[in-house]
């Protein structure tokens, strides 16, 4: 018998970033700011990987849900700051989920889901 579980269109969005090769960080935000959002508990490591440079960021729950913006700099691992392209719909805040991806853009996998 299948077992059912109740996911987001977020969440499958993620699971098919990392289903791709695509995923490079997810995780919630710690702060934010009109263009930026700050994540204090991601990893240093993430600030040596070269997919980090000019990938997307896509905040798929809480505050700012929905947006898309391609990083302008690379995270600061000793600020955890990431700055957007644009700013946000609203300041992303601590409810804020994201995930970062190199390859295709965040709404080619909402697509995908929506076919």
């Amino acid at each position: 018998m299948p077992i059912y579980t109740a996911l987001t269109v977020g969440a499958l969005e993620l699971r098919l970033a990392e289903l791709m090769g695509d995923l490079v960080f997810e995780g919630t935000a710690t702060a934010g700011g009109g263009s930026t959002l700050t994540d204090s508990a991601m990893p240093p490591s993430v600030d040596d990987d070269e997919r980090v440079l000019n990938s997307w960021i896509r905040i798929y729950a809480g505050v700012a849900a929905g947006d898309e913006r391609l990083l302008k700099t690379p995270y600061t691992a000793s600020t955890g700051l990431m700055t957007a392209s644009r700013a946000f719909s609203a300041t992303p805040t601590t409810a804020s989920k994201y995930y970062l991806s190199h390859l295709y853009r965040p709404q080619m996998y909402l697509r995908a889901l929506q076919d």
